[in-house]
């Protein structure tokens, strides 16, 4: 294990500077190339106008927030669950384990 962070120590101080100064170069160099492109690829781009708030639909969420369905859920599984008593019409009885 010592061996493995003495080589990544070792790699991070005499390799990983170069690495970072030869992406930059190559980052530059490649967004000069690139630069006409880009610019003729935007100059064709047909931008669309703007709109007003007022423009946007409002969305109305059926069904409430997330927060008030979670609080729900977990009231409903906190309530033990009852078991009708069926045509005998007797009370409801708690179903053990629930």
């Amino acid at each position: 294990m010592r061996h493995i962070c003495a080589s990544l120590e070792l790699f991070a101080k005499a390799v990983m500077p170069a690495f970072k100064r030869r992406h930059a170069a190559r980052e530059k160099k490649k967004q000069k190339e690139l630069a006409p492109y880009i610019e003729r690829a935007l100059a064709r781009k047909q931008r669309r106008p703007r709109c007003a708030m007022s423009e946007i639909p409002a969305i109305v969420a059926l069904g409430g927030s997330r927060r008030a369905r979670v609080r729900r859920r977990q009231d409903r599984q906190l309530r033990p669950r009852r078991r009708d008593a069926g045509a005998a019409g007797g009370p409801a009885e708690e179903v053990a384990g629930a």
